[in-house]
């Protein structure tokens, strides 16, 4: 009798455990108020960026080229 009450326990903790795991294993889905929000960022992120790379200027390039300075001041 016992052992049958402690077969019952253990298949009904199973079925518990095994419901558990489905019913929670559901990733959280962003509402769409989230998402507009994650977009703006995401927008202002990336004009951010395009604004930085548009006035950097490599090192070594701020004066244009320096080919053709040395010596080429000719006297006529």
């Amino acid at each position: 009798m016992i052992g049958i009450l402690f077969i019952g326990l253990l298949i009904a903790l199973a079925a518990y455990f095994m419901l558990v795991k489905t019913w929670g294993a559901e990733p959280k889905t962003a509402r769409k108020q989230e998402k507009s929000e994650i977009i703006r960022q995401l927008l202002a992120l990336s004009e951010r960026e395009n604004s930085i790379s548009a006035n950097w200027t490599p090192p070594g390039n701020l004066h244009g080229s320096r080919r053709g300075f040395v010596g080429s001041s000719k006297k006529s």
